[in-house]
């Protein structure tokens, strides 16, 4: 038996990403020399143990693919949105050549020619792919991560097989795209979830004072 080691590398980058374009820029640029050193101490390190073979890093990252070529190790892709946001991004080039993004005159018609997706509004799409401006570094992470992408061995999503079927199997014609979700944290279970998005707003106790029927909602 074969023990396989990963070296995992990945976290909630994406909300930080939109508050700095600095951090942004070192991420695009610096940080890639940071993690080439990390990743070069484990491999070496583990070589005489249990070698590091693949590396899993989330999507949005700008240099796994380069770094797992040079360790000669797997590239994991690890996309922590739906597969619908995945499919949206990896067909940049659809949604350019039919006028829904990076165009001068955007399009507000149905978008229904992405594989596996149904017919969707242009307002629907994630807010960074319906910037008129694309030539920020947010947006350069965008096309670069994607780009390294289409090199990843595997794809993992959060997202849930039965509810993405039809775009997970799209993709899968395409790439070894799997769908391991929903993930949660292991506190998740401990703490209580709201059922409503507005749970300060309950007028349960308001609504049991009147009489039957003489409320309409």
């Amino acid at each position: 038996m074969i023990m396989l080691k990963h070296f995992w590398v990945s976290n909630e980058l994406l909300c930080v990403m939109l508050l700095s374009d600095q951090f942004m820029a070192s991420l695009l640029h610096v940080f890639s020399a940071h993690v080439d050193e990390v990743v070069g101490k484990v491999v070496k390190s583990s070589a005489d143990t249990t070698p590091v073979t693949c590396i899993i890093a989330d999507t949005f990252f700008v240099w796994p693919l380069k770094i797992a070529r040079k360790f000669g190790i797997i590239y994991v892709s690890f996309w922590t949105e739906t597969a619908l946001a995945f499919s949206l991004c990896y067909h940049l080039d659809l949604l350019r050549m039919h006028g829904h993004f990076a165009c001068q005159d955007v399009r507000e018609d149905t978008i229904d020619y992405i594989p596996g997706v149904r017919a969707i509004d242009p307002k629907d799409m994630m807010s960074y792919l319906q910037d008129a401006d694309t030539t920020s570094v947010c947006h350069q992470i965008i096309f670069n991560a994607f780009k390294d992408a289409r090199g990843a061995h595997f794809h993992l999503c959060n997202t849930v097989q039965e509810i993405e079927s039809e775009t997970i199997l799209a993709l899968q014609a395409k790439m070894k795209f799997y769908a391991i979700g929903p993930i949660f944290t292991t506190t998740f279970s401990k703490n209580i979830a709201a059922t409503s998005l507005w749970s300060e707003s309950d007028y349960t106790q308001w609504l049991n004072t009147k009489p039957h029927g003489s409320v309409n909602i």
